[in-house]
C-alpha cells in the first residue's frame, strides 16, 4: 500500500520537486517498515520528531519540502500543517501510518520487477536526509546517497562482527542516523532486529536486552551506564558487542565492559 500511494503522489508532482517523505513515526515496529517502504517506493527518507517545535520544525520542511509526511495519528498533522504555512511551502499529504501498514492482515507478496525506479536506473538516488541538531544556529540537512548507506551497512557488519545469527535492540532515536543504520545493516546481514517502545528502552535497557537476547548494542554511554549498579556483563552473557558514541566513553565503562564484550568507541563516526 505505501508502494503505490509513494507512486501516486510521485506522478502528481514535476521533475524538479523533490522526492522526499517525511516519517514522523518514531518508535515501534511500524517505524522500520516505513523506513523501507519509502526507499522502495522511490523516495528519500527524512524523519522528523513529532514534538519538534515549529519553528524548526518549518525550517525543516521550508528545505526538504516533503511531499508526503506519515504520522503515528491525526493528531500530529495541525502542527505540521502550520509549520508549512509559516514555512511558505504547500502542506504536504498526509499519510496515517495505522492504514498504510495494517499489522493485523496478510502482506501481498511485491515483485521485484513492480518496483524498480527509473531513477535509480540512470544514476545515483538520495536515500535519506538527516538534519544536524543546530547548536551552532540553523539545522543542517545532511544528505546521503544509496551507494553511501550500502558501503556504511557492509563496513558496519564487518566491524561489528554481525551475522544472520546476530540480534540488534534498536536503542537510537529515529531522528539519528544510527536509527536507520542499525535497521538497514540488520536487514541487510539476515539479523534480528528487536525494536521496543522508547518508554521502555530509556527505563528498561537491561530487560530489554535480557527479554530479547541482543547480541548487538548502539547507544549512548550515558543510556548504556543505566545498567551499572542493577545488570552487568555476567547477566548479558548473549551481548557480544557494544557500540557507544554520541559523547565520550567513561573509563569506567571500559573497565567493566572491556574485556567482556567488543566494546567499540563510535563518538564522532
Amino acid at each position: 500500500e505505501l508502494v503505490s500511494q509513494g507512486r501516486e503522489k510521485r506522478s502528481s508532482c514535476d521533475s524538479t520537486c523533490p522526492k522526499v517523505v517525511g516519517v514522523f513515526v518514531d518508535e515501534g515496529p511500524y517505524l522500520p517498515l516505513c523506513f523501507l517502504g519509502v526507499l522502495i517506493a522511490g523516495f528519500t527518507i527524512c524523519p522528523f520528531d513529532p514534538l519538534e517545535t515549529e519553528s524548526r520544525l518549518s525550517k525543516m520542511l521550508a528545505h526538504t519540502r516533503p511531499l508526503v509526511v506519515i504520522l503515528k495519528d491525526g493528531s500530529t498533522a495541525r502542527r505540521v500543517q502550520q509549520a508549512a504555512a509559516a514555512a511558505g511551502i504547500r502542506p504536504p499529504a498526509v499519510l496515517l501510518v495505522s492504514q498504510l501498514l495494517p499489522l493485523d492482515v496478510e502482506p501481498s507478496p511485491v515483485q521485484r520487477e513492480e518496483v524498480k525506479s527509473k531513477e535509480v536506473e540512470e544514476g545515483e538516488r538520495i536515500s535519506h536526509i538527516y538534519f544536524t541538531s543546530g547548536s551552532t544556529g540553523f539545522p543542517k540537512g545532511c544528505v546521503v546517497g544509496e551507494t553511501a548507506l550500502l558501503r556504511y551497512c557492509r563496513a558496519r557488519n564487518e566491524v561489528f562482527e554481525f551475522s544472520s545469527s546476530s540480534s540488534c535492540l534498536l536503542a537510537s532515536p529515529h531522528t539519528f542516523d544510527p536509527c536507520l543504520g542499525d535497521i538497514f545493516s540488520t536487514w541487510m546481514a539476515g539479523g534480528v532486529l528487536c525494536v521496543a517502545s522508547k518508554r521502555t528502552i530509556l527505563s528498561s535497557l537491561g530487560k530489554c536486552l535480557q527479554e530479547f537476547r541482543a547480541s548487538h548494542l548502539l547507544t549512548t554511554p550515558t543510556l548504556f551506564l543505566s545498567l551499572h549498579g542493577s545488570l552487568g556483563p555476567a547477566d548479558l552473557q548473549d551481548l557480544r558487542v557494544v557500540a557507544l558514541g554520541g559523547e565520550s566513553m567513561r573509563q569506567s565503562l571500559v573497565e567493566e565492559w572491556g574485556e567482556e564484550v567488543l566494546l567499540l568507541n563510535v563518538y564522532g563516526v
